[in-house]
């Protein structure tokens, strides 16, 4: 999908297509920025939030990333003072080279890995969507759809289910 994004009151209101079709895909979507241009896939980057993952859910990155011959970074925000990179360190994909990387969070979660995806020179930006409970949904606001408006590289939603 693209991107054109919504600003403002609408974005605040009625979110943009891109943002709910992800919300609501059962399967991988793929958002790409408005004014990008296609380049090869070398680097990729998986944001994680510490909680456990599984492998069929990881599947179509591994098959991207084994597809374009691309390193895969696994970036870890860092939000609280509690060590979360003993579960997520032991995330691997076989026959892809990969690394970790934590870093602390500075204003907010999303704020932060566009600022680790404009330091480095990073293709692809991955995220897993979580379901919530009704009330999450209501009190927590979604790092996923608040990428979709902030993002300067595609990004690829891989839904938690």
């Amino acid at each position: 999908m693209g991107s054109k994004g919504a600003s403002g009151l609408n974005k605040v209101i009625f979110g943009s297509v891109a943002a709910t079709a992800l919300e609501m895909a059962k399967v991988p979507v793929l958002v790409i920025p408005p004014e990008l241009s296609f380049r090869p896939i070398k680097q990729i980057v998986i944001a994680i939030d510490g909680k456990k993952i599984s492998k069929h859910i990881l599947f179509p990155l591994q098959e991207l990333a084994i597809k374009f011959k691309a390193k895969v970074i696994i970036l870890n925000v860092n939000s609280e003072t509690k060590k979360e990179t003993e579960q997520v360190s032991n995330i691997s994909f076989e026959g892809i080279e990969t690394s970790f990387r934590e870093v602390p969070m500075n204003n907010n979660i999303n704020e932060t890995i566009n600022e680790f995806i404009e330091k480095g020179d990073y293709d692809l930006l991955c995220m897993i969507r979580r379901e919530k409970s009704f009330f999450q949904s209501i009190f927590q606001r979604s790092i996923t759809k608040a990428q979709v408006f902030s993002n300067q590289v595609p990004l690829l939603v891989l839904p938690e289910e």
